[in-house]
């Protein structure tokens, strides 16, 4: 997956919505919009600040797949 559908997967996994990483994160809306349309993409500190809050490494949120996600997801329970 690349990594506008990793940022959009983790983020509807986790159950949150744009405004709510936004706001983790201090960006706009709008600017989660475009990084999970590969619009645009975060800068390392925000890349960083992403992972942590979606609960993976900046390199899972790069160049994870989903079956990573799913056992993670499962791990968390």
């Amino acid at each position: 997956m690349s990594l506008a559908e990793n940022i959009r997967h983790l983020r509807e996994l986790k159950r949150f919505t744009q405004v709510e990483i936004a706001e983790s994160i201090s960006v706009t809306k709008q600017a989660v919009s475009k990084y999970e349309k590969g619009k645009t993409i975060p800068d390392g500190i925000t890349l960083v600040d992403l992972a942590e809050i979606l609960g993976v490494t900046a390199e899972m949120l790069v160049r994870g797949n989903p079956n990573d996600f799913e056992n993670r997801k499962e791990m968390m329970k």
